[in-house]
């Protein structure tokens, strides 16, 4: 009776303990799911706020590369998308190409590129657009500058025709049409890559 009794008292305490071990494990598990619920989307976010940095300081390298080539040469310098192939969430290496437009302009974003670059030019005029898709979304978002000759309204197609001739997209306008600043080049564009980045001026 004594031994039953034994037993019964040591199986409900153990009972008791294993009970506890699972609340303790469910807790973790749902601070856990909690935890990535808040973490996630705040990459995402981190990963929009960087690539419109990144982009932003990249565009305006680029673009005083190109003013001092005209200023030395006469001329504005076309240059065609590097990488050639899409990046995605992850960088890729730099591809060094002596006869691309960026080694005239002696431009590079460094030994990794997280973004595609290219500029279509002509001897006054020409268009920088980037193409990112930092959160691996399969729709890549862009980012311009179009400076157009002298005497017209209207800048050149870029090299991956996203932007418009008439100017980059900004969210206080009702239509496409700033030129000379750096911006997305659609609403689009302006949603995945955190649009505040670029307002103001482009300093």
């Amino acid at each position: 009776m004594i031994l039953v009794s034994t037993v019964t008292v040591m199986s409900f305490l153990m009972w008791r303990k294993l009970n506890t071990y699972l609340k303790i494990i469910s807790i973790i598990l749902c601070v856990g799911i909690c935890l990535a619920a808040i973490i996630m989307p705040s990459k995402k976010d981190f990963s929009k706020r960087y690539a419109a940095m990144l982009a932003k300081q990249h565009l305006k390298e680029i673009i005083e590369a190109e003013n001092k080539y005209f200023i030395k040469y006469g001329t504005f310098v076309s240059a065609q998308p590097l990488p050639q192939e899409r990046v995605g969430s992850k960088k890729i290496k730099w591809q060094h190409d002596e006869k691309n437009g960026f080694s005239k302009l002696g431009w590079s974003p460094g030994d990794y590129a997280y973004c595609r670059y290219g500029v279509n030019a002509t001897i006054d005029a020409f268009t920088v657009e980037i193409e990112c898709d930092m959160w691996a979304s399969g729709k890549p978002a862009y980012i311009g500058y179009i400076k157009p000759s002298p005497d017209s309204k209207q800048g050149i197609i870029g090299p991956f025709g996203q932007c418009a001739t008439t100017g980059v997209y900004a969210s206080n306008r009702s239509n496409l049409g700033v030129l000379e600043t750096i911006g997305p080049c659609d609403s689009y564009s302006g949603s995945m890559m955190d649009i505040s980045i670029f307002a103001g001026k482009n300093d």
